[in-house]
């Protein structure tokens, strides 16, 4: 192996790095913002699921931001991994297309996505707190409520559920 397919290899690694940890961050929050307004958490008003995922990131990190006051240095970090999302994977060639003709230059070009990439790290660790926090309070002061809500994903009953779908089939089979 070549050491520029090397590289090569280890820049692609890391895009795939970021991008699923950018696509993690984005459907989290979109998450976070789903489960606060099916539970009015924060006084959010409850929305369908295709109504959240319609909402531009951008509108999805300005109403973290409301939700959150506290947090605004998070939302600010949220916002900058956005636009380093669509930076990368948008303007990647005409911003470092140069560089990726040396082997010094696509060394350049791993230590930033990797720098990225630990960025990214860094501010998903507190949304996965916060998300966790909004479950647990979720459970101590709507329990009942959260038994009896239903998604827009998944209003099976247990007639139509693939629980009783097994259980039919194995009723079928011969002993």
């Amino acid at each position: 192996m070549t050491k520029d397919s090397s590289d090569s290899r280890e820049i692609m690694c890391i895009i795939g790095e970021v991008a699923l940890r950018s696509h993690l961050i984005e459907d989290l929050l979109r998450l976070h913002l789903f489960e606060a307004g099916r539970f009015g958490f924060r006084g959010k008003s409850e929305r369908s699921v295709k109504e959240v995922q319609s909402l531009r990131l951008e509108d999805v990190i300005a109403e973290f931001r409301i939700m959150y006051p506290e947090h605004s240095s998070l939302a600010d970090a949220f916002d900058l991994h956005r636009k380093l999302r669509n930076k990368m994977f948008h303007a990647f060639c005409p911003d470092l297309g140069g560089d990726l003709k040396s082997i010094e230059g696509r060394d350049q070009i791993h230590a930033l996505l990797f720098e990225i990439a630990e960025l990214q790290r860094r501010h998903l660790a507190p949304l996965k707190m916060l998300h966790e926090d909004l479950l647990r309070t979720i459970l101590k002061n709507s329990f009942v409520a959260m038994l009896e809500k239903t998604n827009d994903w998944n209003v099976k009953t247990v007639a139509k559920s693939d629980l009783f779908k097994l259980v039919e089939k194995l009723r079928r089979m011969q002993a």
